[in-house]
């Protein structure tokens, strides 16, 4: 699904995808369950069924979704702007929420592995995508906080995990994503991991 504007991005998958891993049968049937619909956050969502596995799809406010294929492997788009921008005054961003969908999708796929009773090592990767000139609220609070912005038109962050690690280790690894997403941002020194992981954790308290 092409994407015109700012745009976040998150895929989890294993390290070296060779081998089917479930079936797509089993991906529709994880996806239709209501508990990790919600958890990934599309209890209001609908699944549809893809040549390799199954979509979890939402249209409110936002058009997003997320796809699961055979191989493991879990794709999640969400745009930065609600469906009918189109293309006009660009707003401040909220950077932060960002770590929202890296915290539910790392929890979904540590369900996932975990149903299925699979072992191996994961590539966990997030993206802010086609931010050229996009400003971001450097802090939670718009009014505490001065916009940031930079000169790349995306910014990737990776992170690798056993998927035994996965379910314990989500927090932590939304943590080190986002401080990797926020460090090429702004002309001021960027902020300490601890910094951030303040930040997340008071953000994600009630996620």
């Amino acid at each position: 699904m092409g994407q015109k504007y700012a745009y976040r991005e998150v895929r989890i998958g294993p390290l070296y995808p060779a081998e089917a891993l479930i079936t797509r049968e089993a991906v529709y049937e994880f996806l239709s369950d209501a508990t990790n619909g919600s958890m990934a956050g599309f209890a209001l969502g609908k699944v549809v069924r893809s040549p390799i596995g199954a979509m979890a799809t939402r249209a409110q406010n936002v058009e997003r979704f997320l796809n699961i294929g055979d191989l493991g492997i879990m794709h999640y788009v969400e745009p930065c702007y609600p469906s009918n921008y189109e293309g006009g005054t660009k707003d401040i961003l909220d950077f932060w929420s960002t770590a929202v969908p890296i915290l539910r999708l790392t929890r979904v796929a540590g369900a996932l592995f975990e149903q299925q009773k699979a072992s191996c090592n994961l590539r966990i990767e997030a993206h802010l995508r086609k931010i050229t000139g996009q400003s971001f609220w450097s802090g939670p609070n718009p009014n505490l906080s001065l916009p940031i912005t930079t000169v790349s038109d995306s910014v990737p962050a990776l992170s690798q995990v056993s998927s035994c690690d996965l379910p314990g280790n989500a927090l932590n690894i939304t943590v080190d994503l986002m401080y990797q997403l926020r460090w090429p941002f702004g002309e001021q020194a960027p902020p300490p991991m601890t910094n951030v992981r303040e930040v997340v954790q008071k953000l994600l308290a009630n996620v």
